[in-house]
């Protein structure tokens, strides 16, 4: 008679093996879109991808940060649809089980002599009388009108315990593609061909798409707040709405380096001090000395050839009017410089020779420098022949 036909295990390679191809196919941004998170994240892997690249080209030996976060983002977009492709595999796959099951299916009609004859299932119509003995399958939806047995309802209700069917009372329903485990049974068929709890099951799994329950729409919704409050940190979380100098110098202070991005090899490390750092990018391509500094994934970060944007004597362009004259405030600290010429460099020296990085400007600095201050301002204040303003006229 019929067998069971079980649907292939989570592990089974019928399963996993489409499920890695169809996993790739998911990739495709628009299919993700209906997954806001995996698809953020997706985003999110190509760009570090592209810096990943990148950093290949400019330093291999600095990649491996950008890499390894790569490498992560992807396994997390790669399990992501790996695991939908399984279930889907796996819903597919207990699809064609129960198809199989159905068009195995055959039943032993009753007729009107008491004789009995085997018919596919799918032929049965409402009214049409069956036998079922132990062992068998019952071939669709109907109820007991003679003899007891006991029927292991396991596929659809997911108990292993069998239950007794007996005709008469509420006992008496049963339904197709479950087997009977003893005795035997007469059961007048009450479902039309294709109207059947089988052939309901099959529609369901093929083509229906589960409703999410309450908890899986809250868990949702959760997820997508908590992955723009994670873009809207990411964003701001170095710059952003900090953007006044007083919180710049909280982390860019006199003594701070790059010391702790910088490898070991590429040592002493580098100034990062906000006047120091910010002049030497700004000079950029007329630097006489390399200004590279370490930042987050200890990625360096060369200014050597940028181009400022406008012109360099115009202080007033970043500086407040009055406020880049010599002498500088009494209360400003030296500059921890162990790459420049000398270290450290006094208040205004750090300032002059943070653009002018030529040996010439250096000495000119150091030979009007003394340990319990500096004497700039005697040729380059406020007023002086050599003042700041006179210096950068244009």
């Amino acid at each position: 008679m019929s067998k069971d036909h079980k649907a292939p295990g989570l592990l089974d390679p019928a399963i996993l093996f489409p499920a890695m191809r169809d996993a790739v196919v998911k990739l495709d941004p628009r299919k993700l879109l209906r997954n806001p998170v995996i698809f953020v994240t997706e985003i999110v892997a190509i760009v570090v991808t592209i810096l990943f690249i990148r950093d290949l080209a400019q330093d291999p030996g600095e990649a491996g940060f950008s890499g390894q976060i790569a490498a992560w983002l992807w396994f997390t977009v790669l399990f992501a649809t790996f695991a939908e492709a399984v279930a889907e595999g796996r819903g597919r796959a207990q699809a064609d089980s129960l198809k199989k099951t159905k068009s195995e299916l055959v039943a032993r009609r009753l007729g009107s002599n008491g004789k009995t004859e085997t018919i596919p299932a799918s032929s049965l119509k409402v009214g049409d009388v069956v036998l079922v003995a132990a062992g068998e399958l019952i071939p669709g939806d109907g109820e007991v009108i003679e003899g007891v047995a006991s029927v292991n309802e396991s596929a659809i209700t997911g108990e292993s315990a069998p239950v007794i069917r007996e005709s008469g009372g509420d006992r008496s329903a049963v339904t197709g593609g479950t087997r009977v485990l003893s005795d035997r049974i007469v059961i007048r068929v009450t479902s039309e061909p294709g109207q059947s709890f089988l052939d309901r099951m099959i529609a369901l799994v093929e083509g229906g798409e589960r409703q999410q329950t309450p908890n899986e729409k809250a868990l949702g919704v959760l997820l997508i707040s908590m992955t723009l409050v994670f873009l809207l940190v990411t964003f701001t979380l170095h710059g952003g709405q900090r953007f006044t100098i007083e919180n710049c110098v909280i982390c860019h202070h006199p003594n701070a380096t790059d010391v702790a991005r910088r490898p070991t090899d590429k040592l002493p490390a580098e100034s990062i001090h906000f006047k120091y750092m910010i002049h030497r990018i700004h000079t950029g391509e007329d630097l006489e000395r390399e200004y590279t500094a370490y930042g987050f994934g200890n990625v360096p970060h060369n200014s050597n050839k940028v181009l400022y944007p406008g012109d360099r004597r115009n202080c007033e362009a970043c500086h407040k009017p009055g406020t880049y004259g010599l002498p500088v405030p009494s209360q400003s600290l030296p500059t921890v410089t162990a790459r420049d010429w000398y270290t450290p460099m006094q208040p205004e020296a750090a300032s002059c020779l943070s653009c002018h990085s030529s040996l010439h400007a250096a000495a000119h600095a150091w030979v009007n420098t003394a340990p319990f201050g500096e004497a700039c301002a005697s040729c380059h204040g406020d007023g002086r022949d050599y003042s700041v303003a006179k210096a950068h006229a244009r």
